[in-house]
């Protein structure tokens, strides 16, 4: 609760493996592809919303905004692009009016903050993710993780 109003929240770590189900494309795990994975999200998120006819997505990342809207091509992470590209044409296409508004990174703007917070959280999420497929792999009894302890 923030100001005794509810709140929505969630976050999210760009994923690499293309086995796995969140992957959007990603080649590397950049700042640029965190940010544009985010405008992925965003919109498949409007893409859920049965009465939503417009939305204004609030942007740090230039980068973010200019390849998911093709003012630039992209060089690399070109099936990323592509799938933000083909998100925003969706949802354009089912009438929803997207605009966008650009925001200072780390300037105070409080839900620009709050996106930082949330990815930082992703990342430390996404670490122990990791940690814990390396140690279940280690481990002598698949499914399992173990830990040790000395004698009482």
């Amino acid at each position: 609760m923030e100001d005794g109003e509810e709140k929505a929240t969630g976050y999210g770590a760009v994923s690499l493996d293309k086995g796995d189900g969140r992957w959007d494309g990603a080649e590397v795990g950049t700042n640029n592809t965190a940010e544009v994975t985010a405008v992925i999200r965003a919109l498949a998120w409007v893409e859920g919303q049965t009465e939503v006819g417009q939305v204004c997505i609030r942007y740090d990342s230039e980068y973010a905004y200019k390849m998911t809207v093709g003012e630039w091509r992209p060089k690399v992470n070109i099936k990323l692009i592509a799938a933000a590209r083909a998100r925003l044409e969706k949802v354009k296409g089912r009438g929803v009016r997207v605009w966008w508004k650009h925001v200072k990174g780390h300037s105070g703007d409080k839900g620009n903050d709050r996106a930082d917070e949330l990815a930082d959280q992703g990342v430390e999420e996404a670490q122990i993710d990791q940690a814990m497929a390396d140690a279940e792999r280690g481990s002598r009894v698949p499914g399992s993780l173990e830990a040790g302890g000395g004698d009482v």
